[in-house]
């Protein structure tokens, strides 16, 4: 197909993304991933895939794609540090309440 050599790295992009080295995406994912990579390099030069008539297009929109981004920067936090602020935290609240605590 036409959009296989344009999809070589979608994989290792979407790994990279998800912090997920693991991460497997069906070959109708990575076709969709590539074809809307493809889609907004040609709307930067007004045009579309929808252009040509014999081209795929992607079911991707930029909506979802801009939700998806969302979910991802909210979903792609460093856990070993939030886990150490938690405990520091804790300590801290503890610490604070046995100290006034009336006898």
């Amino acid at each position: 197909m036409c959009w296989e050599p344009l999809s070589d790295d979608i994989l290792y992009n979407q790994r990279k993304l998800l912090n997920s080295p693991e991460l497997n995406i069906g070959k109708y994912e990575i076709k969709n991933l590539a074809l809307y990579e493809v889609e907004k390099s040609l709307r930067r030069r007004w045009r579309s895939l929808r252009d040509f008539n014999s081209m795929p297009y992607s079911t991707i929109n930029d909506r979802e794609n801009s939700l998806n981004r969302m979910l991802l920067d909210e979903l792609n936090y460093d856990r070993k540090a939030m886990a150490m602020n938690m405990k520091s935290y804790c300590q801290q609240w503890l610490l604070n309440n046995i100290l006034d605590m009336k006898p």
